[in-house]
């Protein structure tokens, strides 16, 4: 694929979107493209005093993909035909600029529109700023035969149909997400105790308010114990609702596909801490209550561990230190239910699937040659490629995904690649991975040395738990890791 460069074919177009509070958001984009080429993206930030947690996301039409540049600020995913930048905590420079590269398939021509959106917290409450829809046109590529173009609107419905497959090549890096959590998740077996004395406790949701906005009001108990600094709560919020905000205990909260989720790099000091938030009806069933599951994972001495969050019908908040030693002691006793209706993040492997590691991938592969005769010569050799698990918290580097098998060898070949390449199954894709680090630092220069020696530009980090995929994010949380650029 090749690149194009500013000309007199097209031009650059500016648009900007302000908010109160000095935040804006610039992208720069051009007028017009040319199907089988590439073109750069300009994100300008000027994000005034605001710190901390940030995401900006671009959906994409079927038919674009894209990929960082070096040295871009921020973590880049992209996934699902979304672009992702993520921030655990943003730069000090009141600017930021972003620059990434959206590649077009050779195969469409029509137009398209972009836009995007920069999600922040400040005093508690999450504000998004978005840019407004720009329209894009895709000229057909001179060395495609007509008959083979397809718009690119009915590009992306012909792929929605499965008439086409969602990609042209045989494979594409295809980053890393936290599984989402929605109602149709399995049931996952999680801990019916807690470890090192630690425990959460959820008070039965009671009717309230804040600022006007009715709803009710949830209280959860956390008792440290022994954990170490890094803890993530989730709440999986029934549909109808939405869930903001009250008390987090200088946590980050966030709230999206249904989870309300509070996290710590590094937890308050004191041994036993409130937090709470407000569950909000907006198109919930009435004359019922609002039943919440959810799930605390925590780490003591490197080892991560998810329990159930309790639920109990003491006031939490009016507790001494007495009333919380007697009903800790009084929980205790009894047997915490071992199911929960959805999936803690931090323990997916796959959705609506138990097993990780080689033992899982070789009964996918075997199930796969039955289902695909031709694919059968790639699939047997495949075996003696296929990722094993290792203990602890690890980094990876991610080189290229696809929904159908290749021929390791020869296309990595291609692309200049001799590192012992592995291979998982997860989520669909065949994911095609190599090296293996403790610290972040020594993923991102691998990782770098990988941009400069090969054609895996787009190549990116990726981070493991015990063999169990997770983000980097989550890694570095676990780890106590920084984030380098």
């Amino acid at each position: 694929m090749t690149k194009i460069t500013a000309s007199a074919i097209f031009f650059l177009l500016l648009f900007s979107r302000f908010l109160g509070d000095g935040v804006s958001l610039e992208m720069e984009v051009p007028d017009t493209v040319q199907a089988g080429t590439e073109f750069p993206v300009f994100i300008t930030l000027n994000k005034s005093n605001i710190e901390g947690f940030a995401r900006f996301s671009q959906d994409l039409p079927y038919g674009l993909s894209a990929a960082a540049e070096p040295g871009l600020p921020g973590e880049f995913l992209y996934e699902d035909n979304k672009v992702k930048v993520i921030w655990l905590s943003l730069p000090p420079e009141e600017k930021i600029q972003l620059k990434y590269k959206i590649s077009v398939v050779e195969y469409v021509k029509g137009s398209f529109t972009l836009e995007g959106k920069f999600a922040y917290i400040e005093n508690n409450e999450r504000k998004i700023l978005e840019i407004p829809p720009r329209k894009i046109y895709i000229r057909p590529s001179p060395g495609v035969d007509p008959s083979k173009i397809t718009d690119i609107q009915e590009y992306g419905q012909l792929i929605a149909r499965q008439e086409i497959p969602a990609q042209q090549t045989p494979a594409k890096a295809e980053p890393e997400k936290e599984p989402t959590l929605s109602a149709s998740s399995s049931v996952s077996r999680v801990e019916n105790v807690y470890h090192g004395n630690a425990m959460c406790l959820r008070q039965h949701p009671e009717k309230g308010s804040d600022n006007g906005i009715s709803g009710y009001r949830v209280n959860l108990l956390i008792h440290k114990g022994t954990m170490d600094k890094y803890a993530k709560i989730e709440e999986y919020i029934p549909e109808g609702y939405t869930a903001m905000a009250l008390e987090t205990q200088t946590g980050l909260f966030t709230f999206e596909d249904g989870v309300a989720k509070f996290m710590y790099l590094k937890l308050p000091e004191k041994s036993d801490f409130i937090i709470s938030y407000l569950l909000v009806p907006v198109n919930a069933p009435t004359g019922k209550e609002p039943v919440i599951d959810g799930a605390i994972s925590y780490v003591i001495k490197d080892k991560t561990y998810t329990s159930k969050i309790i639920e109990c019908s003491e006031d939490l908040a009016s507790l001494d230190r007495e009333g919380i030693n007697r009903l800790l002691a009084t929980v205790n006793k009894k047997t915490v239910p071992a199911e929960i209706t959805r999936t803690p993040s931090v323990l997916t492997t796959q959705k609506g699937k138990t097993g990780s590691g080689s033992s899982y991938a070789a009964r996918t592969y075997s199930a796969e040659k039955k289902k695909y005769p031709y694919l059968r010569r790639h699939l047997e050799s495949y075996e003696s490629y296929l990722l094993e698990p290792e203990e602890g918290v690890y980094f990876r580097i991610q080189i290229a995904a696809g929904h159908t098998p290749i021929n390791v060898k020869t296309y990595f070949r291609k692309m200049h690649i001799t590192e012992n390449i592995r291979i998982e199954k997860h989520e669909g894709w065949y994911k095609y991975s190599v090296g293996s680090f403790k610290d972040y630092k020594s993923a991102r220069d691998y990782r770098v040395k990988i941009w400069n020696n090969t054609l895996a530009k787009d190549a990116f980090i990726t981070a493991y738990h015990n063999g169990k995929r997770i983000t980097v994010q989550e890694a570095l949380m676990i780890t106590n890791q920084p984030w380098v650029k």
